[in-house]
């Protein structure tokens, strides 16, 4: 079970690349200015380095980075944070984009004792998204099989919900396995399977142009920043991988002053405090027409922060969830989208 979850942060973390945020504040390389405050003066060296992939790979290979259990009940929250500005623009159309969230999630798991392997799930949070000056807002939340959003204060008024299993692929997702004990059992060595060749990742980083910091003074912080340099590398490498063969003019440019800074922090024993993501990122994506031999331009930019934290506290869920209405029912009611909206 434990292992589920650090698979699933594991996602989370992947994600929190592209998206989610806390606060815009100013950065720098002190104790005060990051967001995982910790001291990122200095480069790591290879030896750092080596610690810090032991130290992550053990830690979710062990399923120590969401946790351990108290008194034979195990519990785990997230909580995150969004706060982003996205533009795209083509031609003579620019269209801006500003999306502010937060979500609290929490999950608790009986491992022995009186009510052994059963479970709670539950989620909740807001979001506000303004698009060319006309702002919607909406909560949600979610438990074990459904995600549910709250448009009552839009004009639709409308109050949905959608399984879990429609969201991730028809079916195909099951968000929490039914052998849990029997998993749990089979995890507990905690042994990790393998290592990562530390040499070849260090040319890999150098390669790209990607630079990390690492400070051990209160458990493990790091950060990983990469630059236009960087993303341009990135972008050639896919490219070579693929066999591809693409003129420079049709590959992706990126702003001077483009910046993407992953940070993470563990406690000392290797649960997850925070991770997150700050982001000033430039682009232009050239567009070639296939039935010509113009070539068009959109410009995207995306500015914010990224933040998922540990959380402790609980979560409460509305008592009326049970009126939502399943959109896999929308089209059989009545009048069909209009009629339930009304």
């Amino acid at each position: 079970m434990k292992k589920f979850l650090a698979v699933l942060l594991g996602i989370l973390l992947v994600f929190s690349l592209t998206a989610m945020a806390a606060c815009k504040e100013d950065k720098d390389s002190g104790e005060s200015g990051n967001m995982v405050g910790g001291n990122f003066t200095q480069e790591a060296t290879e030896e750092e380095i080596s610690e810090v992939l032991n130290t992550v790979q053990s830690a979710f290979e062990s399923g120590s980075i969401v946790g351990e259990p108290v008194d034979g009940k195990w519990n785990f929250g997230l909580e995150m944070n969004a706060d982003l500005d996205l533009t795209v623009a083509a031609e003579d159309t620019t269209e801006s984009i500003a999306l502010k969230s937060d979500y609290q999630f929490s999950y608790g798991l009986v491992e022995e004792g009186v009510g052994a392997g059963s479970r709670l799930v539950k989620g909740a949070g807001a979001a506000a998204l303004t698009a060319n000056g006309e702002t919607i807002s909406f909560d949600f939340y979610n438990d074990e099989s459904y995600v549910y959003i709250d448009m009552s204060t839009v004009q639709t008024g409308m109050k949905l919900k959608i399984s879990l299993d429609s969201l991730m692929s028809g079916g195909s997702y099951v968000p929490v396995p039914d052998d849990a004990a029997e998993v749990m059992a089979a995890e507990s060595s905690g042994e990790v399977t393998g290592t990562i060749d530390v040499s070849e990742f260090m040319d890999m980083l150098d390669q790209l142009s990607i630079k990390v910091y690492v400070d051990t003074s209160d458990g493990l912080k790091v950060k990983v920043s990469a630059t236009q340099e960087s993303l341009e590398k990135i972008v050639a490498l896919i490219v070579a991988e693929a066999g591809g063969s693409v003129s420079e003019e049709m590959l992706p440019s990126f702003e001077t002053d483009t910046k993407i800074d992953f940070y993470l922090a563990l406690t000392e024993d290797g649960e997850l405090k925070q991770m997150g993501l700050d982001m000033d990122f430039g682009m232009t994506l050239p567009i070639a027409d296939v039935n010509s031999s113009q070539v068009s331009y959109i410009n995207m930019t995306a500015d914010g922060t990224v933040s998922v934290k540990a959380y402790a506290g609980d979560v409460t869920l509305p008592s009326d969830l049970g009126s939502y209405m399943d959109v896999e029912d929308m089209g059989s009611a009545p009048g069909g989208l209009s009629a339930v909206a009304a």
